[in-house]
């Protein structure tokens, strides 16, 4: 019998944890076990599969190799020499094989931007050049990340709501910080993981208590809770305090929700944006209803499934 772990960091709510439950089935299932199997009970998700505990929390520290998470579009992303290099600079320079694929994607990515001239600054203007190109030439590793933010129609470029507009949330770069989580919990110049990493993936996964949490990292939108601010604990505010692992899974659960472009059968507009479990909202059915309402961006309706599933 393969075991059956309840995961009990991964619940329904926030939405951080909801994706860190899609995360360990994908992660699970592509890089250790293709027949692991996942599912929601008692709201808390649990994986079937050949890891115990134990051996979920080893793969994750030894053999988990990051998907290559890159933004060369977005301003803030690393690129560019005004960004912050903590997370991209390790990355590009590790001889550790854990980090083959996202080396790549950064050099493929330097690659795209030397060719259209843009190694120096990024322009608003430039992004949609910048896309076309990215699609083009990177990896398919890479794409996986880019299918979940960004979807090029005959339109233009549209941004699937769950990673804000190519993957930032207002100046939050979502890629550049997970490539910062990423050196907090691993030495880029061996892979191996830092002396904390165990007891914050356990807290991640298990909802283990842990000390020596991070202190003024963000999360973004996923996580109110850890994002800091007024009445975040006794007295007047906090900063902001999150388990790296938080962010990492969370991102990596994003990308199970790949965007693609579709047309309506007979239409003969350009395709438009797909993206899984999302609606767009119609200015019509109550009193208050306006058609400028049709511009808000769409509601996701996230499924709880209780069926083993892939």
């Amino acid at each position: 019998m393969m075991p059956e772990i309840p995961l009990r960091g991964c619940r329904p709510e926030p939405l951080a944890h909801y994706l860190k439950g899609l995360a360990v089935l994908r992660l699970v299932a592509e890089q250790a076990d293709s027949e692991a199997r996942g599912w929601w009970e008692n709201d808390v998700f649990w994986l079937r599969s050949s890891l115990d505990e134990n051996g979920l929390t080893a793969f994750f520290l030894e053999t988990y190799r990051p998907t290559p998470v890159i933004a060369p579009w977005n301003g803030g992303s690393g690129f560019f020499p005004g960004d912050n290099q903590d997370g991209i600079k390790p990355l590009e320079e590790t001889p550790a094989d854990r980090f083959k694929d996202y080396r790549r994607a950064i050099e493929d990515a330097r690659r795209v931007l030397a060719g259209l001239g843009l190694a120096g600054k990024l322009e608003k203007e430039d992004k949609p050049a910048v896309l076309l190109s990215a699609r083009n030439f990177l990896s398919e590793k890479a794409l996986a990340w880019m299918d979940a933010a960004v979807v090029l129609t005959g339109d233009g470029a549209k941004y699937p709501p769950l990673l804000g507009t190519g993957g930032n949330d207002g100046r939050l770069d979502f890629t550049n910080n997970f490539m910062q989580r990423l050196g907090d919990l691993f030495d880029p110049g061996t892979g191996q993981p830092r002396p904390p990493s165990k007891a914050w993936i356990e807290a991640s996964l298990f909802a283990d208590p842990v000390p020596g949490l991070q202190a003024k990292k963000p999360i973004g939108q996923f996580f109110p809770g850890a994002a800091g601010g007024a009445n975040a604990t006794t007295g007047f505010g906090a900063e902001p305090v999150i388990n790296p692992w938080d962010f990492v899974l969370t991102i990596e659960g994003a990308l199970v929700f790949a965007s693609a472009a579709a047309r309506r059968m007979a239409g003969g507009q350009p395709g438009v944006l797909s993206y899984p479990f999302t609606v767009r909202a119609a200015g019509v059915g109550y009193g208050s209803a306006h058609g400028s309402d049709e511009k808000a961006r769409g509601e996701t309706w996230l499924p709880l499934w209780r069926n083993q599933a892939t």
